[in-house]
């Protein structure tokens, strides 16, 4: 469970990150895309850690959008 959430949560966290600070070293604006699945707001008993770890993305791209904005 640790494993598929580090890698679903994490990765896109530390991607994100990367790509963020790729864009200001360049000094120009991009579009950063990431894409979830859907179970991310709904409970799947066998797939819990898929489910937390799509609703951690969504939201932490929703305050990550809403600081960079600023």
């Amino acid at each position: 469970m640790k494993r598929m959430f580090d890698t679903n949560f994490w990765g896109v966290v530390y991607g994100s990150r990367a790509a963020v600070k790729h864009f200001r070293q360049r000094g120009s604006r991009g579009a950063l895309i990431n894409v979830g699945s859907f179970l991310g707001d709904r409970a799947a008993p066998v797939l819990t850690s898929v489910s937390v770890a799509g609703l951690g993305v969504a939201i932490w791209l929703f305050t990550a959008s809403s600081a960079l904005s600023y």
